[in-house]
């Protein structure tokens, strides 16, 4: 009769929902035991499921470094100073691969265990022990991260060679690029009109690091003509830079050390 069951009809439908959960939990462990086994399938040390990409037209590996009981990893992109498609990777004991949803991406390779505060600083990320993860965004720290200044002191005393201008043809009183002058005991500097008029070049600094600058020191110099100045001792500035007061061509180069 329409819209009646048969008791015995009824049961045995009782019957195979009864096992519904069995099934799904049984898939369940399947699929898991998918993933498990596909994490670990590797050829000659190569695991594919830990494949990274981005869409920048290369993928490199920029740093890896175990902490917090995982293996991060971030990816590069040809110079990407304002973020790029890569990722901050956080691997698994068992090699499960974790996407974090904070990347940002760019071309780091800088890396370090910072013990005094608990954290690792691995290209614009700080990822505490408990793994939490802080961004140091493009917005405001562009750029490329490629080392810390701890790298530099555990190479011993720093030393620098370079300049703004070599063999650079300049026009008259457009101010050379910034130079980086601080933190080095001696300071020699070379300078040279290569061009065919006579010129006064401007040595001029920013103390502050804040962009106002002064005008440190004047050199008359002929045309061909080079000098050689060691800057006295008490000379500090952030930045250092170099102006002329004819078109020409111009050399300045600065020995640190």
């Amino acid at each position: 009769m329409k819209g009646i069951v048969h008791p015995l009809a009824s049961r045995r439908i009782a019957d195979r929902l009864s096992n519904v959960p069995v099934v799904f939990t049984a898939v369940i462990a399947a699929v898991t035991l998918q993933a498990q086994e596909a994490a670990r399938l590797q050829f000659s040390g190569i695991y594919p499921s830990l494949a990274m990409f981005n869409q920048e037209g290369e993928c490199g590996t920029g740093a890896i470094v175990p902490w917090a009981d995982r293996l991060w990893v971030v990816t590069y992109g040809p110079h990407c100073p304002n973020g790029s498609s890569d990722r901050l990777y956080e691997i698994t004991p068992d090699l499960q691969q974790i996407n974090r949803p904070e990347s940002v991406g760019g071309t780091p390779a800088d890396r370090m265990i910072h013990r005094e505060s608990g954290q690792l600083l691995i290209g614009p990320y700080l990822i505490d022990r408990d793994r939490k993860v802080r961004v140091l965004t493009p917005d405001k720290m562009p750029g490329r991260l490629t080392g810390v200044a701890d790298d530099l002191w555990a190479l011993g005393k720093p030393r620098g060679v370079g300049g703004p201008w070599k063999n650079t043809s300049v026009k008259k009183e457009v101010p050379s690029d910034p130079y980086l002058m601080n933190g080095f005991d001696h300071k020699r500097l070379t300078l040279g009109n290569d061009g065919p008029v006579d010129a006064i070049f401007h040595l001029e600094v920013d103390p502050s690091g804040n962009g106002i600058w002064t005008t440190f020191e004047t050199y008359p110099l002929k045309a061909g003509e080079s000098l050689r100045r060691e800057l006295p001792p008490w000379f500090q500035a952030c930045w250092i830079r170099f102006s002329c007061s004819a078109d020409t061509v111009a050399t300045a180069q600065l020995n640190y050390d």
